[in-house]
């Protein structure tokens, strides 16, 4: 399940990055001037694609929140949280160099999951600023990073509705 999610949300970031990048290509630059291009068709799949992002981030999270609503009533918040890290520092791969910040278990939709920041640093021994994740007890969200704003926006509407991040 855990891999197919994976791959579902990255089959869909790619559909929508090249649903984007036509949008934005005027008809004189595309082989197929005025088939799709910078038309309401065009634009409605967008949106529409957009939108299908938008709902799967928030029902990662509730997933995540149902999950963690049992745990967390059988484990207690202590262990909820050190779960949580672990994954995170699995999806990172550089378990070594995780720190992490502002760790707290929130109350989300039918449970709870677990908030916080990363920090971790790469194979040059530098590192990106604190990254914001959510996880529930199978698996974890780090905030998304691409060149695509809008997109990165969309892909965290979840976590960011969960955890309150600013």
């Amino acid at each position: 399940m855990k891999a197919m999610m994976k791959t579902f949300s990255v089959a869909v970031l790619v559909s929508l990055l090249s649903a984007c990048a036509s949008n934005s290509a005027s008809p004189e630059d595309s082989d197929n001037a005025g088939v799709g291009v910078g038309t309401s068709t065009s634009t409605s799949t967008s949106t529409s694609m957009l939108d299908d992002l938008r709902s799967i981030s928030l029902k990662k999270v509730e997933i995540f929140s149902a999950e963690g609503g049992l745990y967390l009533e059988l484990y207690g918040a202590e262990k909820m949280i050190e779960n949580a890290k672990q994954l995170v520092r699995n999806n990172i791969g550089n378990t070594e160099s995780a720190r992490f910040r502002n760790l707290r278990v929130v109350d989300y939709a039918k449970g709870s999951v677990v908030c916080g920041e990363v920090k971790a640093r790469n194979e040059q021994g530098t590192g990106p600023e604190y990254t914001p994740f959510v996880a529930g007890t199978s698996d974890s969200h780090l905030e998304t990073s691409t060149e695509f704003v809008d997109i990165n926006k969309i892909s965290d509407v979840g976590m960011m509705e969960a955890c309150q991040f600013q």
